[in-house]
């Protein structure tokens, strides 16, 4: 949970001191004697009406033996306490602002607290994205909205759940070790996604290995199921910092061959495009913009090497058998040529996806990586 614990009670230090005269038998009018204070200002102190001073807490500390550290973390702790909430019941006033956001799913993922509400769910929402007031997040993630997305006709869809999915794929890159970016081994990452997909059964094996190979060229990747209702987000890519790109796939569609596509759409962002951008992939986009033309050219191109286009052309129409020797032969997963003829009309779209296409359980656990493995483990 990205919220920042904080207990839902203070004590202000004179109600500890209170109990401090107790124990010692001493009397207000004692103490007073003891510090130089008055016994109006010690009865102030002791209800708490009024502040504790670090000069104060040197006199405490003479009188009854409590370290003056002790005192003014106390007196820290209760102001704390105090502003905080103040600021909870600022916040419970803008429920209308935490009413656009994905508040039933962000708790089903462990996101937002399960009894959070009110002025305490905002808060949480906040600290979620690392911002300190509702106006400081308009004016840094409503940019989202302006993202580059792939051109989408007819959506609607709300910047505060693209926003938190986004968000939610921030922390989890966090989580994952880079080195600093390298473009040659981030050019390199087509031929291994070729490799390690063709080797490796399901995506429990070839998942790990590729998290590790991007990570070792300066890529987080990460998934993160899109949000209901449905954004129809398949995937986007950015950089976190200067040195570490973030690639981050929602897995929409659940088939192995869809995902992969989309992760190399991605690179082609991250090598080709600049870096300031968010780039935002959604199904239901159409690539009219050169940039997102680019990025579909390079995963295509990645997925299969212009090299083998004209041995692709030569596989005949509807033939299922000779598409998955062609793939056999090429060294690729079958899913990679049989999702290129469905896309092509070359082959009816239901044809070989029970047999040769990976379903995709998003719930299973191995999704989540939180370290980095051996890149060249055996499938």
């Amino acid at each position: 949970m990205a919220s920042t614990y904080r207990p839902s009670f203070a004590l202000h230090p004179g109600a500890h001191l209170d109990e401090k005269l107790e124990e010692l038998g001493m009397s207000q009018a004692e103490l007073g004697r003891r510090t130089g204070l008055s016994q109006k200002h010690i009865s102030q102190l002791i209800a708490g009406d009024v502040s504790l001073s670090p000069k104060t807490a040197l006199l405490l500390e003479h009188a009854v033996g409590m370290p003056a550290s002790l005192w003014n973390n106390l007196e820290s702790r209760w102001q704390t306490h105090q502003a905080a909430q103040r600021e909870t019941d600022e916040l419970a006033e803008h429920s209308d602002w935490a009413a656009h956001f994905p508040i039933k799913e962000m708790k089903k993922r462990r996101l937002l607290t399960k009894d959070a509400k009110d002025g305490q769910l905002i808060r949480q929402l906040l600290d979620f994205f690392g911002i300190g007031s509702i106006d400081s997040w308009e004016t840094t993630y409503r940019n989202v909205a302006s993202a580059k997305y792939r051109t989408a006709h007819g959506a609607d869809r709300s910047p505060y759940v693209v926003a938190t999915w986004l968000r939610e794929a921030e922390l989890q890159a966090s989580r994952v070790p880079t080195g600093p970016f390298d473009l040659k081994l981030a050019r390199a990452l087509p031929e291994t996604l070729r490799s390690v997909t063709a080797k490796a059964s399901t995506s429990s094996h070839w998942w790990p290995q590729l998290v590790s190979h991007f990570a070792e060229a300066g890529i987080a990747l990460v998934l993160v199921p899109e949000y209901p209702p449905r954004t129809k987000l398949n995937g986007a890519s950015r950089w976190v910092t200067s040195t570490k790109g973030l690639i981050a796939l929602t897995g929409r569609g659940k088939r192995a061959d869809k995902l992969w596509f989309t992760l190399l759409h991605e690179l082609g962002h991250v090598i080709l495009h600049q870096k300031r951008q968010t780039f935002i992939n959604l199904e239901d986009g159409r690539a009219e913009d050169a940039v997102e033309a680019e990025a579909d050219l390079f995963a295509k191109r990645s997925l299969i090497p212009e090299t083998l286009e004209s041995e692709l052309s030569a596989i005949p129409s509807n033939s299922l058998r000779a598409a998955v020797n062609f793939a056999e032969a090429a060294g690729l997963h079958p899913s990679i040529v049989i999702g290129r003829l469905h896309h092509e009309r070359r082959l009816p779209h239901s044809h070989g996806v029970k047999d040769h296409c990976e379903p995709l359980d998003l719930d299973d656990p191995h999704w989540t990586v939180t370290g980095i493995v051996d890149a060249d483990q055996p499938a």
